[in-house]
């Protein structure tokens, strides 16, 4: 069918009821769509242009002819043909380089599709059928918007001797380390990618300054020149669990052309960006930065692609992403490697990008960033990006990746916030450049879990630290150096070291934020370098300041612990037999009972929000001498909203006072739910915290390892959330212990019981 000017589709619609649309020779010879538009076979003769306006297309049948596509960034072009032959040819004079398209799909199952002229995808390329040939050069583009990624390839892509692909990935203004990797193959040197060909070549928002020690240039070693004569990319060796500077970006590739199909050629590099590649000013010297967008070209990884990795049991390997496209670490098959763990370089962090471990411990498929959680990676690892992972049991160890593992999540700074959930038992700890202003920049931090699921070794619950190029923070333990670190509950006994490296003279801050830690503990930072021992707020988050001078031993790594510690307390002839807390309505009720009252005074109700700085806020007279037992109770009119710490003074005619244990009554919307705290038991009272639980008679069980019960009562809970106290006749031993607590609605909770 031959359509005449008067029905040009720039007045409408392409057709969709002719079976075969033939685009005139005589003028116009441009027909434009004006919305999204459907046909079946299509012929473009000579010198015809179809403008696809922005619009999306898609055809049913086979595109042929010698004239061309007219596309930009936000246009779609989709080939149905089933079992068809299609030419796709783009007007080349459009911006003078090259035609675009948002996406190019492929789903005709048999058809096959020759681009015969340089194409810029911005969105996605989709070949999930047929066979697409590439005759020129197919570009995937990356900008501050967005960045082109290749869906699941389940069709074929092919290359004539003159195709190829180029992937770019732009970077925004930093200057920082990062973990980088060009997803293809067949790319040929450094210095003919990254460094557009030769030292002197400059094209504006393009390529990146490669630095190292002279011999520089291309009559040289390829590197460029820098003032501080530093090396600027690194490369890893796994065997040796270390750096190797590139010294030679003319012989380096990209990556190593393998030709072994289904093993990825590309190789992953730590490298310093800056920005383009401009001197004027020169991008080398410290402070001087922009925008910039690098660029390989090679052929695409496709299908299965399988990183063997040969070093031995608790080394690190260096994986870059095989695919132009994200990929779900949660769906990459891991064989005796840590599935539940892996490293990225921040680049948005610190002052120029900082280690973040990422795991998933409750083995759900969602990674946090467990070490520092203002980061924003997430599961996903983008085009582009490097990362590690570590040998963990003996024999063959790889990653593999599929194509189904690939994702649609673009995160187009590389890097996006996310919030991980919260972990029983823990405190981080951030380190902080502090400024005059009082404003502060993270520069790094650590991570401590404490839960009896751990074991008080180094292993692979462990995550080691990773050296960042300025501040170091890490936690030593057993003479290894950690990020992340899992053990037992703490108790009395414990000490944390920290080791601080890289420091410069200036001031710092220390933030600790706690979570679930035992609030009869006490916890207190020593510094080894000004003697002062200060009290941590283990309830609440809190800080502390210190500074670096020129004397070298403020800057020795290990200036700085925490040691907690039990309070030491004064003993009267008074016991306390219970001490608890409820919600009552919209207040808290304290109540206590006492043995052996003799020759004291009265008792003082002591309140905090954090479990370590008490107010008093009541005082009661004693009434009780010559009684076995007394009990006495004081309700707090004025909660607070969150955590309300009490504890009990007892204050002798003497002088001499003592104190009860600290209960805790958090209010506010609180999960509900029995829990032992502290787990393990070292005082030999069990303290069970029911938390926002029904009031009524809970049954209690306490059972030994056989099974015998060694504790048989009745709790009588009020409702809210309170602290009770369970204690045996006579002293248990240490073990395991199951407590069986059994609800007024019949429903049994059985929780786990340490004692030590």
């Amino acid at each position: 069918t031959n359509w005449s000017n008067a029905n040009n589709w720039s007045c409408g619609a392409v057709p969709i009821t002719v079976t075969d649309v033939l685009i005139p020779t005589s003028a116009p010879r441009m027909p434009q769509l004006t919305v999204a538009s459907v046909s079946k076979s299509i012929v473009l003769q000579t010198g015809t242009i179809l403008d696809l306006n922005g619009q999306d297309f898609t055809n049913f049948g086979a595109v042929t002819g010698a004239g061309r596509f007219k596309g930009s960034a936000t246009s779609g072009l989709t080939n149905n043909a089933a079992g068809g032959a299609s030419t796709i040819n783009f007007d080349q004079t459009t911006d003078g380089v090259t035609n675009a398209l948002k996406n190019l799909t492929i789903i005709g199952a048999g058809s096959t599709v020759t681009l015969t002229s340089k194409t810029a995808i911005y969105g996605t390329l989709s070949p999930t059928a047929g066979t697409l040939t590439i005759n020129d050069t197919l570009v995937l583009r990356s900008i501050a918007a967005t960045t082109a990624r290749v869906g699941q390839v389940l069709g074929a892509i092919a290359y004539s001797a003159t195709g190829k692909v180029t992937v770019e990935r732009y970077y925004p203004m930093s200057r920082s380390w990062r973990l980088v990797t060009s997803p293809l193959s067949n790319t040929g040197s450094i210095f003919n990618s990254w460094q557009a060909g030769a030292p002197t070549n400059y094209i504006p928002g393009k390529g990146m300054f490669v630095t190292g020690p002279a011999p520089t240039g291309s009559a040289g070693n390829g590197l460029d020149y820098s003032y501080y004569n530093n090396f600027s990319m690194k490369g890893w060796n796994a065997n040796t669990s270390s750096y190797i500077n590139v010294g030679n970006t003319k012989i380096r590739n990209l990556s190593d052309d393998a030709t072994t199909p289904g093993i990825p050629a590309n190789i992953g590099y730590y490298t310093f960006v800056r920005g383009d590649r401009t001197r004027t000013p020169d991008n080398t010297i410290f402070g001087n930065m922009n925008n910039t967008t690098l660029s390989s070209t090679g052929k695409l990884q496709t299908g299965t692609q399988t990183f063997n990795i040969t070093s031995g049991v608790g080394t690190y390997a260096l994986i870059g992403n095989p695919y132009a496209s994200a990929v779900d670490f949660a769906k990459i098959s891991k064989n005796n490697v840590n599935p539940n763990r892996f490293y990225v370089f921040d680049p948005s962090l610190g002052t120029v990008g900082i280690f973040v471990v990422m795991e998933d411990p409750g083995n759900t498929g969602n990674f946090m960033p467990i070490s520092l959680p203002t980061s924003g990676q997430r599961n996903h690892i983008q085009s582009g990006q490097a990362f590690f992972v570590q040998v963990a049991a003996p024999g063959a160890a790889s990653v593999i990746f599929g194509e189904a593992d690939k994702s649609t999540d673009d995160n187009l700074s590389v890097f996006r916030p996310q919030t991980p959930a919260a972990l029983t038992g823990s405190i981080r700890t951030t380190l902080m450049q502090l400024n005059p202003d009082n404003t502060t920049l993270m520069v790094d931090g650590v991570y401590l879990q404490a839960d009896d699921r751990f074991n008080d070794k180094v292993d692979i619950q462990d995550a080691l630290k990773f050296t960042n190029i300025n501040e170091n923070l890490g936690m030593m333990r057993y003479n290894t150096l950690l990020s992340v670190e899992r053990r037992p509950f703490l108790t009395e006994r414990d000490t944390i070291y920290f080791y601080l490296s890289r420091t410069t003279q200036r001031n710092y801050r220390f933030q600790f934020t706690p979570a679930n830690i035992d609030p009869t503990l006490t916890a207190f930072l020593e510094d080894n370098f000004t003697k002062l021992v200060t009290p941590l707020n283990m309830g609440i988050v809190s800080t502390f300041d210190f500074a670096i001078t020129a004397d070298p031993k403020s800057a020795v790594t290990n200036r700085f612990k925490i040691v907690f510690k039990q309070l030491v307390l004064s003993t009267l002839p008074v016991t306390f037999k219970t001490v608890k807390a409820y919600q009552k309505a919209s207040d808290i009720a304290v109540e206590w009972t006492v043995e052996n009252e003799i020759n004291i005074k009265n008792y003082e109700v002591e309140k905090s929000a954090d479990g370590v700085i008490f107010a008093k806020v009541n005082s009661t007279t004693a009434t009780g001498a010559n009684r076995i037992t007394t009990t006495y109770g004081w309700l707090d009119a004025n909660p607070l909203n969150g955590n309300n710490f009490y504890r009990i003074r007892s204050i002798g005619i003497d002088g001499k006072f003592d104190y009860s244990s600290t209960v805790l009554v958090k209010m506010g919307n609180q999960s509900s739910g029995i829990r032992i705290y502290p787990n393990p038991v070292t005082s030999g009272i069990i303290g069970a915290e029911f938390k926002n639980m029904e009031a009524g008679n809970y049954k209690v069980r306490l059972l030994n390892e056989l099974g015998q019960t060694i504790i048989s009562k009745t709790i009588n809970h009020a409702p809210g959330t309170s602290m009770e106290q369970i204690q045996p006749e006579y002293k248990m031993l240490a073990g395991i212990y199951q407590l069986e607590v059994t609800a007024p609605d019949k429903t049994i909770t059985v929780v786990k019981v340490i004692v030590k």
